[in-house]
């Protein structure tokens, strides 16, 4: 849940506007994915629904957002260490290039 409540009366409001079709506009694909993601809970969880769980439902969809984060930082952290990794493998055959007299050095090189 958000410290918003606002904002949290509002996703409430859009989440079952998707749910119960109420809205000409709401359906999957045409909205955010939060408000998906709380659709897609309330229709395999049906109680999710209830107006006497809307906490719940506001609390899951913040832990299922921090996962998400989590995940990106994760997928970034390695694309990062992939990157080094490829830029070392890179230096390395350069280097080898050099040795064998293949390439220049790139500090000699003139454009």
């Amino acid at each position: 849940m958000s410290s918003d409540y606002e904002y949290d009366k509002a996703l409430y409001a859009k989440i079952m506007n998707l749910v119960h079709g109420d809205d000409a506009q709401a359906k999957l694909g045409s909205t955010n994915l939060i408000v998906e993601v709380g659709a897609l809970y309330i229709n395999k969880f049906p109680d999710l629904g209830l107006e006497e769980n809307k906490e719940a439902l506001l609390f899951l969809l913040d832990l299922k957002f921090e996962e998400f984060k989590s995940s990106l930082w994760e997928a970034e952290e390695v694309s990062s260490q992939w990157y080094l990794a490829q830029e070392n493998a890179e230096r390395r055959a350069r280097h080898t290039l050099v040795e064998l007299g293949i390439v220049v050095p790139e500090d000699e090189l003139i454009f």
